[in-house]
Order: C-alpha cells, then structure tokens, then sequence
C-alpha cells in the first residue's frame, strides 16, 4: 500500500468521528448553578465566615536527634509574601522563646516554612508551641494558630 492510500485511508477513518452538536432547543437537563445561587434548600441560608484567616501549626516536636524542636506552619486566607511567622514556645512557668521566618506565598496559603529552637535552649519539661503570623499590613491584626504540647526531654 503507497503513502497516499494510507492517508486516504486514515482520512476516511477519521471523518466517520463526527462530532454531534446539540439541537439549540434541546434540554440538557441541570447545568452548573450561577455563582449567586447556592444548592442548598429554598429558605435555608448557608453561612460565610466573615474571617476565614487562621493560622495552622502543622508541626512541632523535637526532631528524632533530639537536637532541636522543629515547628512548621502556614496562614489560610492570606497569601503574600514578607508576612512575619513566629513560633514561640512557651514554658509552665512563663518562659518564651522564640524563632522568626519571613512568610511566602504558595497557591493558597501562606507557608511560614519550618523554624528550630536548640533543645538546649529548653529546660525539660511541657511547653505550648504556636504560630502568630503578622501581616504585611502592620495595622492588621496577628493571627494565632491553636496551642501544641511538645515534650521537651
């Protein structure tokens, strides 16, 4: 078989996957709802968050060398860049220490990377860890992650 009857070939093939496009008057049946409309009940209100922003401490604990406590986070709602992360942790008796990261913007969040404190630092014992996140509007409010609990040896 030549060149030019194969792709007289494959031509014909091809032209029996015609494409079928829909009567103008035909129901399609439900499409996607307008950006105005929610799929809730007639009458039943779904509610917003006025402030989604909070911030997530996803990790801290002293590291498996038992070096350093490592701690890890990121902000919803906000995504810039230049934002000021801090980890504190917080002793029993009051005692704070601290490390600070420059925020980063990512797709959705703002990640506040992974900060370390020296375990020699930390006198044994049970401290509070968290994420405050200043925006880089300084007239914006700080948002605190929830407490952790870390065991320091």
């Amino acid at each position: 078989m030549g060149t030019g009857v194969g792709a007289t070939l494959a031509l014909l093939l091809l032209a029996g996957c015609a494409v079928h496009e829909p009567d103008d008057n035909a129901s399609l049946g439900p499409g996607p709802l307008p950006s105005n409309q929610t799929s809730a009940s007639p009458g039943t209100e779904t509610e917003t968050p006025e402030d989604s922003t909070d911030a997530v401490l996803v990790l801290a604990s002293v590291d498996v060398d038992g070096a350093n406590v490592s701690l890890s986070g990121y902000v919803n709602g906000i995504i810039e860049d230049g934002g000021s992360c801090t980890y504190e942790l917080t002793s029993e008796e009051g005692t704070i220490e601290k490390v600070e990261r420059a925020g980063a913007a990512d797709r959705s969040t703002t990640s506040c990377g992974v900060g370390q404190i020296p375990v020699e630092k930390l006198p044994s014992g049970t401290w509070t860890a968290r994420l405050v996140y200043q925006p880089v509007d300084g007239s914006a409010k700080p948002v605190t992650s929830a407490p952790e609990s870390v065991e320091v040896p």
